[in-house]
C-alpha cells in the first residue's frame, strides 16, 4: 500500500506517540514553516516542454496549511527553488510569506521570524534534506518528513509518519491544532457552503484529555502484545500442567487489578484466588495446600510485602509466575518465569499514579484467561454453569438448559 493509500493516524494517536517534552512545545507553535520539494511535493520534478517545471501537490497537506491558518497559525514557505507553480500554489491557498530562491534555509527562517515578531518557541519548521537543517535546528519543534534524508531525520525532533507529498504536512497541523485545542478534527457544514472548523483552548479540554489518555494506554497494551515473547507461553504451560489455584497476590493497585485477574480465571475455567500479601502473614497461608502456582503482581517488583512471600513460596515447592515492570527487580530475580509489563510512561500527568501499568497488567491477566480457555476448550455451556446470576446467567440460561 503506498503512502497515498494510507489513511492518516488519529491526530490524538499521533500526538502521543511524542515525548510529552515537543508535545508542551507543540502547543505554543504560532508559525509553521515548511520546504516545498520532498515535504510538499513527493521531490520529483517534470519539465515541460519550455522547461518550466511542474509539481504536484497533495490536497490533504492544502488542507492542512488551511487549517492551520484559520485556527490562528501562520504559515510560511522557504524553498531553495522558484517558479510559477510554487507561485500559484500558495497564492491559492492565501499564503502570504513565500520566500523562493532561498537555499540558506535558516538565514531565511530568521529572517522570516524578526520580521513577523515571532521567537523560536514559537516555530516549527518541517523540512526533508541537507539544506533543511540549520532550520530544522532552529525551530522549537524541527521536523523531517518520514522518507527526508537520513541527516534531517536525525536532526528533527520528530519524523512524520507519512511521506512527503502525501498528507506529512496534514499530519503536523492535525497533531498541531490538537495539542493546542482540544478538539477533534472535524469540518462543521454551514449553509450552502463547508466551513473550517476553529479550534480554541478550552473548548472540550477535557474531553481531548480523556481521550489522550485513553490513547496513551491504548497504545501501551498494543506495546506489550508485540514484545509478548515465549515468558507468556510458558506462563500458560506452567499453569495447565501444575493443575491446582492460581494463587494471585499483589499490594495497592496491582492488589486490585490482581482481584479481577483472579476472579476473571475462576470464571473461565482456572481455578484461582485472591491472597492479600499482608493478610497472609496473618493466616491466610492456609489457603495453600500444595499444588498451586502463584502469580505475583509488582510493577515495581521491589514491594516489600510481596518479597517476603517468596520464601514462604519457595518452601511450599510453589512456582512463581511475575508480573513486573522491571526485570531485574527482587521479584523478577525470584519468580520462575517472568512477563514483563513496562511501560514508557503512566496517563497521570505527573507520571506518578499507577495508570497505563494497571491497564497494561489487567490486559494481560485477561489474554492468559482468554488462552488458557482456548486450551482447556472452554465452552459458553461450561460459562453458563458458573454464572447462573445476573443478566449474563439469563442470557447463557437456555445454553446451560441443554447441556
Amino acid at each position: 500500500m503506498s503512502d497515498s493509500e494510507k489513511p492518516l493516524l488519529p491526530a490524538e494517536e499521533l500526538l502521543v506517540r511524542l515525548t510529552p517534552a515537543i508535545r508542551g512545545r507543540l502547543a505554543k507553535i504560532a508559525l509553521v514553516v515548511c520546504d516545498v520539494d520532498g515535504v510538499l511535493t513527493d521531490g520529483r520534478l517534470v519539465y515541460g516542454p519550455e522547461g518550466e517545471t511542474r509539481k504536484t501537490f497533495h490536497v490533504r497537506d492544502g488542507m492542512g496549511i488551511r487549517l492551520l491558518m484559520e485556527n490562528g497559525i501562520e504559515v510560511a514557505i522557504i524553498t531553495a527553488r522558484s517558479g510559477k507553480a510554487i507561485s500559484a500554489r500558495f497564492k491559492d491557498l492565501g499564503v502570504k510569506h513565500v520566500k523562493q530562491g532561498r537555499g540558506d534555509k535558516g538565514v531565511a527562517l530568521e529572517e522570516l521570524m524578526d520580521s513577523l515578531g515571532y521567537d523560536r518557541e514559537q516555530v516549527a519548521y518541517i523540512g526533508d534534506d541537507v539544506l533543511d537543517v540549520p532550520a530544522i535546528e532552529l525551530a522549537s519543534v524541527g521536523i523531517s518528513v518520514q522518507d527526508g534524508h537520513s541527516v534531517a531525520r536525525e536532526a528533527a525532533d520528530w519524523v512524520t509518519q507519512t511521506s512527503g507529498g502525501q498528507g506529512a504536512v496534514r499530519e503536523v497541523a492535525d497533531t498541531i491544532l490538537v495539542s493546542r485545542a482540544g478538539t477533534p478534527l472535524r469540518v462543521v457544514h454551514g449553509a450552502g457552503s463547508c466551513m473550517l472548523p476553529r479550534y480554541t483552548q478550552e473548548r472540550n479540554a477535557r474531553v481531548e484529555q480523556g481521550r489522550l489518555a485513553l490513547t496513551e494506554e491504548a497504545m501501551a497494551i498494543r506495546n506489550v502484545a508485540d514484545g509478548l515473547n515465549e515468558s507468556f507461553d510458558r506462563a500458560v504451560q506452567m499453569i495447565l500442567d501444575t493443575g491446582g489455584h492460581v494463587v494471585v497476590s499483589g499490594l495497592g493497585k496491582s492488589g486490585h487489578i490482581g482481584k479481577k485477574i483472579a476472579a476473571t480465571l475462576a470464571s473461565t475455567g482456572t481455578p484461582a484466588f485472591y491472597m492479600h500479601p499482608v493478610e497472609a502473614y496473618h493466616g491466610d497461608l492456609g489457603m495453600i495446600r500444595g499444588g498451586e502456582v502463584a502469580l505475583l503482581l509488582s510493577y515495581s517488583g521491589q514491594s516489600e510485602e510481596v518479597i517476603r512471600l517468596i520464601p514462604t513460596l519457595k518452601n511450599l515447592e510453589i512456582p512463581i509466575i511475575a508480573m513486573v515492570g522491571d526485570v531485574e527487580s527482587p521479584v523478577a530475580e525470584a519468580a520462575d518465569i517472568v512477563i514483563e509489563v513496562s511501560v514508557e510512561r503512566e496517563a497521570c500527568p505527573h507520571n506518578l499514579a499507577p495508570t497505563t501499568s494497571s491497564v497494561v497488567s489487567l490486559a494481560l491477566g485477561d489474554a492468559l484467561a482468554v488462552v488458557l480457555m482456548q486450551e482447556r476448550k472452554f465452552t459458553e455451556a461450561d460459562f453458563a454453569k458458573r454464572h447462573p446470576g445476573g443478566a449474563l446467567g439469563r442470557r447463557l440460561e437456555d445454553v446451560g438448559s441443554d447441556v
